[in-house]
This record gives structure tokens, C-alpha cells and sequence, in this order.
């Protein structure tokens, strides 16, 4: 082995072993007192000198009081100007259904946005804090979300598509994606809603609005901007890829 070689090489070993205790040290310490899933604790802590945002520390720990999500902020170091600064990481597990109603029509819910402060078209969706797909998550699916339907239709199968990350350059959030194939009577169905409805109609008001729409709606949609999810989007791309929905044109 040449002398610059053995240079390399020590200069790597010694980068590893500072790069270990600092994990070891200051970051897996840090959030596991804050009580953060080990399954989001990161395994590396960047390299400055090969332009990687080096992680140097945890500043916050805190975890969303609606959500299973977590907020971790760090510092990192910048590898172009070496300064350091804090960066937010948000993790959480995700789990989204896309909804075959009688291979016909897509099953879609209306959700107020608050922040936006618009009404969005979306596929019903969970969250877990197990970001693999898990029994957990067709379980919160099913009981939260989908008991309703489940409960009245004839016959219904899942399959698991796969997993979209929604934001993957700031966030560390990612959503498996299922398809639920479902057989159930215009009657039975009616019946259904009215009764997770309170027996009232749905309007725009309800809290939470299901809507039958055929797969054309959705890419037309798409197509002129008014579904812009990129979660929806990116569900509605594995379905058509995986061929659950064969009657979209």
C-alpha cells in the first residue's frame, strides 16, 4: 500500500470513529431521552469534507399532539460556508388506501385544510409511527377510517403497492400506499353513510365527506391543477402502475 493511500486511510478510520462518537455520544442519547422511535434515529452523521451537511448536535425533541409525527430539530454544519445552523427533520409513518368501489369508482374524502384554508380531495389515510408496512396501519385504516364501508360491503381484499415519500428533501415522512378492492350495493352503501353520518345527509359541512368519482375525474383533476397533493398524486401513480385501476382510460 502506498504512502498516500495509508493516509487516506487512516484519515477515514479517524473521520469514522469521531463521526461514531458523536452518534454515540451526543445524538442516540439525546433521542432516546426524548422518547423518538429508534427506527427514525439516524445511522450517519454526514461527511463536510465530501459536501455532505455534517449533523452535529439535537436541539428540540418534541412530538405533534394531533399526529403520531415527530419534530427533531438539529444542528448541522453547512459543508460550503462551515456555519453552523439548526434544520428541522419531521418523521412520522403513513399509511394511504386507495379505494376500488365495485371496479368502478374511486372513493375519496374532503378534508379542510386549515392552513391553505381550502377543502382538498383526498384518499383516506392514516398515520402510524411505524413507517413499514404493518399490520398497525390496516388496522387503523380499516377501524378509522374505513369500518363503515368494510362493514357493509359483500366481499373486500388489500394489497400493498408500495410507499411514496412525500417531501423527501426536508422530510423524513413516508406513506405506504394500499389498495382496497371493494363489492358492496348502491343500497348497502347509502345505508352506510347515513349511518357513520348520524343519519343526516352529507354536506359540505361534515367533518369528514366520502365521495364515489370515477378515475377519469381524478386525471382530469390532476390535469388542470385542482388536485395537486403530491401524497394523492403519487398514490394514484403506484395504483395505475400496480394495474388496480385497468378501467382508466
Amino acid at each position: 500500500m502506498s504512502h498516500e493511500k495509508e493516509k487516506k486511510r487512516k484519515k477515514r478510520k479517524a473521520l469514522k470513529e469521531i463521526q461514531t462518537d458523536v452518534l454515540e455520544g451526543k445524538i442516540w442519547p439525546s433521542l432516546e431521552k426524548a422518547g423518538l422511535p429508534r427506527h427514525f434515529w439516524p445511522q450517519k452523521v454526514g461527511d463536510v469534507c465530501r459536501g455532505e451537511w455534517g449533523l452535529v448536535g439535537v436541539e428540540e425533541v418534541r412530538k405533534n399532539i394531533m399526529t403520531p409525527m415527530w419534530h427533531v430539530t438539529y444542528t448541522v454544519q453547512n459543508p460550503f460556508t462551515e456555519e453552523q445552523c439548526p434544520y428541522e427533520v419531521k418523521y412520522s409513518g403513513g399509511a394511504v388506501a386507495v379505494v376500488i368501489v365495485n371496479k368502478k369508482h374511486i372513493l375519496l374524502t374532503n378534508k379542510h385544510r386549515f392552513p391553505i384554508g381550502v377543502w382538498q380531495r383526498e384518499f383516506p389515510q392514516s398515520f402510524t409511527e411505524d413507517p413499514e408496512p404493518s399490520e398497525q396501519q390496516l388496522q387503523e385504516l380499516q377501524d378509522k377510517k374505513l369500518q363503515w364501508l368494510i362493514e357493509a360491503a359483500e366481499s373486500y381484499s388489500w394489497s400493498h403497492l408500495g410507499f411514496v415519500h412525500e417531501e423527501s428533501g426536508t422530510m423524513n415522512t413516508r406513506s405506504q400506499i394500499y389498495c382496497v378492492e371493494v363489492e358492496v350495493t348502491e343500497e348497502a352503501y347509502e345505508e352506510a353513510i347515513l349511518k357513520w353520518n348520524n343519519g343526516e345527509k352529507q354536506t359540505r359541512r361534515s367533518p369528514l365527506q366520502f365521495q364515489l368519482v370515477e378515475p377519469e375525474e381524478i386525471e382530469e383533476r390532476i390535469d388542470e391543477g385542482k388536485i395537486s397533493s403530491l401524497l394523492l398524486i403519487g398514490a394514484w401513480y403506484k395504483a395505475l402502475r400496480c394495474g388496480k385501476i385497468p378501467f382508466a382510460t
